[in-house]
Order: structure tokens, then sequence, then C-alpha cells
């Protein structure tokens, strides 16, 4: 963890204790909570800048999940399990668009970087090569 901040540290920590708290579990595991573990690790094990646009995005994903929860207490309705059923795909659907969104900005910036980086290993060897006089 060093290089990280402190806030960027804490933010995981819920990850953390939730991925604690599933793997203690006794008995086998839910299809709910396979897919929460592959999440958790998947933005766990992310690069420092992609990790943490997905804590923060699976914390606003909590947040909203939270929120409908509250309003179904408050106001029941029918349409309440659909919407949290519709929830899990959306969030899914967001976290892989970050996801790709993160890699295709890497690749973007690797070619607009590359004829520099051409130039310098060009300047490089031409500094190397004896033949070569100035």
């Amino acid at each position: 963890m060093p290089g990280r901040s402190l806030d960027e540290r804490i933010a995981e920590i819920p990850l953390y204790n939730e991925l604690r708290e599933i793997n203690a579990k006794d008995g086998a595991f839910t299809a709910w909570e396979k897919k929460r573990i592959e999440v958790i690790e998947t933005i766990l094990n992310a690069e420092p800048d992609l990790r943490k646009i997905l804590v923060y995005l699976d914390a606003q994903q909590r947040q909203e999940k939270e929120d409908l929860i509250a309003k179904q207490r408050r106001e029941p309705s029918p349409a309440f399990g659909q919407l949290l059923a519709d929830m899990e795909p959306r969030h899914d659907k967001e976290r892989e668009r970050r996801i790709r969104e993160h890699s295709n900005a890497k690749s973007i910036l690797a070619e607009m970087q590359k004829p520099s980086r051409d130039k310098d290993l060009q300047q490089e060897r031409d500094d190397n090569d004896p033949k070569i006089t100035r």
C-alpha cells in the first residue's frame, strides 16, 4: 500500500471488511456471494488509478442500493423487487464501462507517447554510435 494516500486506503476498508465477512461464512457461497467476491477482487487488484475510480464507484452503487431499500421501507411497492434486480446488471455494466474507458485511455496515452519514446531511443542510439561524428 505504499504510495497511496490515507484517503485511498481508508476508502478501501469497507471492501476488505466485506470480503473478509463473505469468506468467513460457513457453508457454500451463494451465486451472489461468488459474484461479489469476484467484483471486490477485481477492484482491489486493479492498478492504483483504476482502483481509486472503482472503489468510489462501488461506494456510490452501494449507496444507491441502500437508498432504494430505504425508499421501499417508507413506500412499499410491488415494483421494488424488479428495480433491485435491474440495478445489479446496470452496476456491472457501469463498472465494465469504467474499466474499458480506463484501458482505452491508457492505450491512447501510450500511442501519443510512442513518437517521443522512439525519438529518444533514436537519439540515444545516435549518441552511442561511434561512426556518427559531430
